[in-house]
Order: C-alpha cells, then structure tokens, then sequence
C-alpha cells in the first residue's frame, strides 16, 4: 500500500503522542503492516505496550547539566543510585519517595513508582530507567558501574556545585542535635544543644569536598573509618 502524503503526516503527528501502530491503524484505517514499514523508512521510532513508557523519557536530561534540578538530581544518583548495564536505578527509603516523584517529574517517568521489600525486609521506594544515552551521559561526568571508590565530586559551574552537593548530602548526608551537659569546671552541669551535619562517602570525593567548602570559609573535620580507610565521614559540629 502506498502511502499519501497526507497520510504520512497523520501518521506522524500520532506517532508523536506516542500512538501505538495499532492505534494509528484504527484511527486512520490503514492497515498496520503499512504503518510499521512507513514509519521505519521514516527511522522513526515504533510505540509499542512495551516501550510506551520508555519511550517518553527524557533519555537526554543529563546530556547537559544546565539547570539546579538537573545539578541536584545528579547529586543524589551519585549518592543512592546505580548503574547497572544500561539500567539506571535510584532506590531510597520510602519516606523519602517525594524525591522519587520529583526526578520523574522532571524525566518525564510517567510510571507509578514502586515500593518494594528488600532482601533484608526492609521496604525500599525505587525507580528505575533502561537507558543508553543516560548511562553513556552518566560516564562521560565521572560515574561507573561501581562507584563507591570513584572520584564523585563532578566539575560543575560555581552556581550549580551547590545544588549536586545538596543531592549528594540529601542521599548520604544526615544532620541531628543532641543534648549534652557540660562537665568541665567552667559552667558544670549546664545543658545546651549540640547540631552536627556529616556527609559520609568514599575519601577522595570526601577530600574534595572538604576542600571546596573550605574555600567558602567553612572547615569540615574528615574522620576515615577504621575498618576500612577509603570511606570517610566529614563533619562539623557546634554548640
């Protein structure tokens, strides 16, 4: 069957709102091998049920880090996500899921996230993306399949450091307050509140850290673990 030119472009517009070939096939009336041939002589991409979803995605959202979303989204795949084949995961406690629904939000990940049970028992909120492109942009900014020894402090513009950090702290990061009564002879037996924020992560991105918040005036102590040197926590805590 031949396809007219007008056809061609029904076609195409319908194909751009992610219609199925089955779909266009009912609505314009023409038969479905002919709209599958037409469209891969076009090189256009094929909607199927099982790519509707995948297809939707932004898979070039990191090709260019331009934006404080992007920069912070970046940031907490560095700290809580992985990559695994060309499969990109972010899992994080359930609790937090507002993060879930952000990052696709902003990716266009039209799917309901899922709250799964992990081997251990524990419920964990997940999203997860099989896509080339992203994996590929992901490397190419300093990310591997194994990350925890990788060098994560990513080069970024003076503007944009600041959000990748808070993704980086908002997934391995804490802050709390306690409260302590002092026990030196000055003031004995007074009580006060004592804040500590800390970032916890491999030593070469927490050394890097470190020496970036150093150059904004503020001085983070570097503790390494003792049963295992390459990871650090970095902190600072005042009264």
């Amino acid at each position: 069957m031949k396809i007219t030119a007008e056809q061609s472009e029904l076609i195409c517009s319908l194909n751009d709102i992610f219609k199925t070939s089955d779909e266009i096939s009912t609505i314009l009336d023409i038969p479905k091998s002919a709209i599958i041939k037409h469209l891969k002589n076009l090189k256009r991409k094929l909607i199927t049920t099982k790519n509707f979803y995948n297809v939707q995605i932004k898979h070039d959202y990191f090709s260019c880090i331009d934006s404080p979303e992007k920069a912070y989204l970046l940031g907490v795949l560095a700290s809580d996500g992985n990559i695994s084949a060309n499969m990109i995961r972010l899992r994080i406690h359930p609790k937090d899921i507002e993060m879930i629904h952000f990052m696709a939000k902003e990716i266009n990940y039209l799917k309901e996230p899922r709250i799964n049970k992990t081997s251990y028992g524990t419920l964990e909120a997940g999203l997860s993306i099989r896509s080339t492109l992203m994996k590929e942009d992901l490397f190419k900014l300093g990310f591997s399949h194994n990350k925890t020894y990788s060098d994560l402090f990513i080069p970024l513009s003076e503007e944009l450091t600041r959000f990748y950090l808070l993704g980086l702290f908002d997934g391995d990061g804490s802050v709390f307050y306690t409260m302590v009564t002092t026990r030196t002879e000055h003031r004995f037996g007074e009580t006060r509140e004592k804040y500590r924020f800390s970032y916890t992560g491999n030593t070469i991105t927490g050394t890097k850290i470190g020496d970036y918040l150093k150059t904004k005036g503020l001085d983070l102590k570097m503790y390494p673990l003792k049963k295992n040197p390459k990871i650090c926590s970095l902190q600072v805590s005042r009264n």
